[in-house]
């Protein structure tokens, strides 16, 4: 096995389940999606989305503010406003439903969670038109 160096991931960035990320940069505010490989040296500017089943090769830099999807990645758009603020978001609800899980908050401090649903063990998102 190569010793290609340290995995490095800054603040607000979401890692979606299955995705590997292996020996490479991931700079603030980056949501990797599910299934998403990021292989050796790669680096990943701010301000990035990357889509689910998305391959970064080894060593490949994946430019700020750019929605990136494929194999190997390629930029296929901006992204807008509304998607670079989402971003952080992301990363700041997975905190709170942490918090929840490890008693820190309880349900009613957390938005995302019906109570009653809850209860029941049903953990499904609360529905936005009962609140």
């Amino acid at each position: 096995m190569n010793q290609t160096g340290p995995t490095i991931i800054g603040n607000d960035v979401t890692i979606g389940h299955g995705a590997v990320v292996h020996g490479c940069t991931v700079h603030d505010s980056v949501l990797i999606g599910m299934n998403a490989t990021l292989l050796d040296k790669c680096v990943i500017e701010s301000e990035v989305i990357i889509a689910a089943g998305t391959l970064v090769p080894p060593g490949k830099t994946l430019a700020s503010g750019y929605l990136y999807m494929g194999s190997p990645a390629k930029a296929v758009r901006p992204l807008s406003d509304e998607e670079r603020a989402s971003i952080t978001q992301y990363a700041q609800n997975y905190i709170k439903y942490s918090r929840v899980y490890r008693g820190e908050h309880s349900i009613e401090e957390n938005p995302f969670y019906n109570r009653q649903e809850f209860n029941a063990g049903k953990h499904e998102p609360k529905d936005p038109s009962h609140t």
